[in-house]
């Protein structure tokens, strides 16, 4: 109604610029109207001072941002390559292509790369019930006991994953 800005700035987002204080960089960084970023792809505030660590690892001069060329180096990729841009691209949201901020780095993570992470975790999860179900039978059997002396149990596996 009066045309003004909101601002979405919570605690954590104090308890944040601390975090970026403490690690050589800029207050500033910190400030990622927290309440709204939760809200939008479910970030805990564990979560996110975890992803400022990381942030400031890749952040080389700490200056609170992250070159093209700085995230390029941390995926090991080579810098301007297809692939180092067009990840780049995915986090940057903000259409700069020269400078990645903490809260863009916050939603890739979440949105773009812990979704695959969570997915690769399933697929090892699976691939060791597989090998746990030592007749094939789909079902997780004390006479499927691992060979380290683990019980597998009698938990179901779901019989989908199996077929190829």
């Amino acid at each position: 109604v009066l045309g003004v800005g909101v601002m979405e700035h919570a605690a954590e987002d104090m308890v944040l610029q601390e975090a970026a204080v403490r690690r050589g960089m800029p207050a500033s960084v910190g400030v990622v109207e927290f309440a709204g970023l939760e809200r939008a792809v479910g970030v805990s505030l564990r979560d996110a001072k975890q992803y400022l660590d990381d942030f400031s690892r890749i952040d080389a001069d700490h200056d609170g941002e992250v070159s093209a060329a700085d995230f390029a180096r941390y995926l090991n990729l080579p810098p301007g390559s297809a692939a180092a841009e067009s990840l780049f691209a995915d986090y940057s949201k903000s259409g700069n292509t020269t400078a990645l901020h903490f809260k863009e780095y916050i939603t890739g993570m979440s949105l773009v790369t812990a979704p695959v992470l969570g997915a690769e975790l399933l697929d090892r999860a699976f691939a060791r019930l597989e090998k746990l179900d030592r007749n094939s039978s789909g079902k997780l059997r004390s006479s499927d006991d691992d060979p380290n002396g683990q019980r597998a149990g009698p938990r179901k596996v779901p019989a989908a994953k199996f077929e190829s």
